[in-house]
């Protein structure tokens, strides 16, 4: 009965995912009916390096840190609860229920984000691309020869301020996910070097440590990277690397800890479900 209810949750969770992505999908302008026009194969223009884009991009880069830090800051919160009536039975360092819905709303994130946004700009950003034949960007669907064809035929130009905007749009829904994330993961950091060592503090500082300086130096080597050799197809091929990783942490590492955790799934399934919607609503307000 428990394997029927386990297979029955990952089933909703999978036709959700389906569903929530190929709606993403075609939001982001991939059909039939609206080609991208095609960028040029070398670096983007030095609009989108104005001094607002860059500190925007540090300071989200910044927040998804400081969100790190944060949930390496909540087993430290176990001291605070037991001076707070209705959680002072609570502890978050023993609380299996806790993790295991923490882990399973941010993997649902994580899953709109890689199936619904990221998956589709490195399709976008490959078929655009002038270094090989679009044909070989992504499955095909029954038309879109002719859409390549057409885009063959027109002329190639820089990537001006509406990819500008689009890339921007992009990139604070990618800051809002993973800010959320982060505090889970945090959380997941800390724990094990709580557990070895018996020191909340020291879990803390390490623990916040990698985290900050990870997000820190990946935005340094992304800016790098941005002012050197980015086009549409380093963009695409970026964006499919991260998009392979994160499904496989996502499916390979949280999901299965989150469901070791919840054993009975009594916030598993809800908890993927409650991340995939909320993150649908978020995407579609950076859409409107």
């Amino acid at each position: 009965m428990s394997v029927l209810k386990t297979n029955k949750a990952l089933l909703i969770s999978l036709v959700l995912v389906i569903a929530l992505a190929s709606t993403s999908i075609t939001a982001h302008g991939t059909s039939s009916t609206n080609p991208p026009p095609p960028p040029s194969v070398y670096a983007t223009d030095k609009s989108t390096l104005a001094p607002g884009n860059i500190g925007l991009g540090f300071g989200l880069t910044a927040l998804a840190a400081f969100c790190s830090a944060l949930g390496s800051f909540t087993p430290l919160l176990d001291l605070i609860f037991p001076y707070i009536p209705w959680l002072k039975d609570f502890r978050i360092t023993q609380s299996k229920g806790f993790l295991a819905g923490s882990l399973s709303f941010s993997a649902g994130i994580l899953l709109f984000l890689t199936l619904g946004d990221l998956y589709p700009e490195a399709i976008s950003s490959f078929r655009t691309s002038n270094l090989f034949d679009p044909k070989y960007a992504d499955i095909k669907k029954v038309g879109d020869e002719k859409i390549d064809e057409e885009n063959k035929n027109l002329p190639t130009t820089v990537v001006k301020s509406d990819d500008a905007d689009r890339l921007r749009s992009l990139g604070i829904q990618i800051a809002v996910a993973l800010a959320i994330h982060k505090i889970p993961e945090g959380l997941i950091i800390s724990l094990p070097i709580y557990y070895a060592t018996g020191s909340r503090l020291k879990a803390f500082l390490i623990a916040a440590s990698v985290g900050v300086t990870s997000q820190m130096l990946g935005a340094i080597l992304g800016y790098v990277i941005l002012i050197t050799v980015w086009n549409e197809a380093v963009s695409g091929f970026l964006f499919a690397i991260v998009t392979g990783a994160l499904l496989y942490v996502i499916l390979h590492g949280m999901l299965p800890l989150a469901r070791s955790y919840d054993p009975q799934d009594k916030y598993y399934t809800y908890c993927v479900c409650s991340g995939l919607f909320f993150f649908a609503i978020v995407a579609s307000l950076f859409n409107l």
